[in-house]
């Protein structure tokens, strides 16, 4: 949950902040930006997911990454949980997937209209 939060502030901040600066697509690179964190995040699901799975890798179940420990947090840890966190990224990161090159369209479209 942290990493949700942290992630939408941090892009709705760069977005505004490249739109201050007068960027040229700026909600485009903010877009970009949050494929990059989905991707990050599904790599480091997956990547926790697969450690949780082999056995000698944690004395136990354990947390193999701090992003997967900013996701999933410190209760209820089981290989189910950590196998719907990292379906969930993934579904996530094709979602913003789909959503940057509709953003790119929307906002060249915006921009050729007010030029």
């Amino acid at each position: 949950m942290f990493y949700a939060a942290f992630c939408l502030i941090f892009i709705i901040t760069c977005a505004a902040l490249l739109r201050k600066a007068h960027v040229p697509y700026a909600c485009s690179a903010a877009a970009g930006l949050g494929l990059a964190l989905a991707l990050l995040a599904s790599i480091a699901l997956a990547q926790n997911y697969n450690y949780s799975r082999i056995p000698g890798i944690h004395d136990g179940l354990g947390i193999s990454n701090i992003v997967a420990y900013w996701i999933i947090g410190e209760d209820f840890w089981s290989h189910e949980r950590f196998n719907r966190a990292f379906e969930a990224s993934l579904l996530w990161t094709l979602l913003v997937t789909a959503a940057v090159p509709v953003v790119i369209l929307l906002e060249a479209r915006f921009r050729r209209r007010s030029e």
